[in-house]
């Protein structure tokens, strides 16, 4: 990948693409790590109004980066504040990278995958949008159910990307099991 010193603003319509390492990274357009999937990294970063940041993920047990199995990372080895008005874009790709289902994917499975890490912290995570336009793999009756949220060790704050089926959607299909059985068994008496 490239590499670009300095300060980098992706201005509002713009669209930062690509593997690299960047100096100080400054968001109001779209930043679209990798090529389908793939990591792009920066010294420092502010995901600002406006923005967006098109996550693209293939394998659901993929590695972060990896093409031609694996989703989307932004890393920061300083700090990555995100301002309100910023926008996480969901997009899923099958196995030749086009909108579809991700390999390994299951609708009532729960899943977790860490989209961004930055060394000096994050902050305005509660700030970030979930858009789900993108997404095309089925979420079952349940419908969007992602959330984000960080996870924190001593070295790294990681921005982690959740998906858990609605537990609803878990109950309609036991309250279905036991209507079918129990008409299976009315036609045998």
């Amino acid at each position: 990948g490239l590499t670009i010193g300095g300060t980098t603003n992706v201005l509002a319509g713009g669209k930062l693409t690509g593997t690299g390492a960047l100096g100080i990274l400054n968001v109001a357009g779209t930043l679209a790590p990798g090529n389908s999937p793939g990591i792009t990294t920066a010294e420092s970063a502010k995901w600002d109004t406006g923005g967006k940041y098109e996550w693209e993920l293939n394998d659901t047990i993929g590695i972060a980066g990896n093409e031609p199995s694996g989703f989307d990372q932004f890393q920061v080895t300083g700090a990555l504040t995100i301002n309100t008005g910023f926008t996480l874009k969901l997009i899923s790709l099958n196995s030749l990278n086009e909108a579809g289902t991700p390999a390994n994917w299951d609708s009532m499975g729960s899943y977790s995958w860490t989209i961004a890490t930055a060394t000096g912290g994050i902050t305005g995570v509660g700030n970030i949008t979930i858009d789900t336009t993108g997404w095309t793999a089925d979420v079952g009756p349940g419908g969007n159910n992602w959330s984000r949220s960080t996870a924190a060790t001593a070295r790294t704050t990681s921005l982690v990307l959740t998906y858990v089926p609605e537990p609803g959607t878990l109950g309609l299909l036991a309250i279905g099991a036991l209507a079918l059985l129990g008409r299976r068994r009315n036609r045998r008496g």
